[in-house]
């Protein structure tokens, strides 16, 4: 009985042992994948980060999160918004992905909407993290500039801001008093931007 025991210990010990050494092997793998991209963006070789990107999420350890959002960041700077806003969703919808990062991916892909062009959707994902995110409320703030509403990237920024001296507040001011209809309120608008 005492020798079944053992058998039992050692098979278990032993099953022990596989699993960290093949877990140590996909890290080993993910991390030698994702120097690889790192190395073929800083060479100016895209596609070759591209691929390796992919081979290191594929591999699907935790920090594949990371190498899927630098994977989308790479594909909207090479000018593949539709591949990156296609990843980014996918991570949305994936099962693996923790809440917390659920903020993060949004706010990449609601810059992916902004630079596709998708500007009403952009804003709706930066709106929904503005207030407790710094990064999504200027993403906000930029995307109603581009919009052309100019009086909603000033109360953006004004949240933004804090009350503080602002040049970003006083350049969005001075640019709402140039297209003021009436002049009184060109010069008030013009006032405050020379306040703030």
């Amino acid at each position: 009985m005492t020798a079944l025991w053992i058998a039992l210990a050692a098979g278990a010990l032993a099953a022990v042992v596989a699993i960290l050494v093949v877990d140590r092997q996909r890290r080993r793998d993910e991390a030698q994948a994702y120097l690889k991209g790192v190395r073929s963006v800083i060479s100016g070789d895209p596609d070759a980060a591209i691929e390796a990107l992919s081979d290191a999420a594929r591999l699907g350890t935790p920090e594949a999160v990371d190498t899927y959002l630098a994977l989308g960041a790479l594909f909207r700077r090479e000018g593949d918004v539709s591949r990156a806003i296609r990843l980014h969703r996918n991570m949305l919808l994936g099962p693996a992905l923790d809440p917390s990062r659920r903020p993060e991916v949004e706010r990449e892909l609601a810059e992916d909407y902004r630079r596709g062009g998708m500007l009403a959707e952009a804003a709706e994902l930066f709106a929904r993290h503005a207030p407790e995110d710094p990064a999504a409320a200027e993403g906000l703030r930029d995307v109603r500039v581009e919009q052309g509403d100019l009086g909603g990237a000033v109360e953006v920024q004004r949240e933004i801001g804090g009350g503080t001296r602002d040049p970003i507040l006083a350049h969005l001011l001075a640019s709402r008093s140039r297209e003021a209809p009436a002049p009184a309120r060109a010069a008030a608008l013009a006032r405050e931007a020379l306040e703030a």
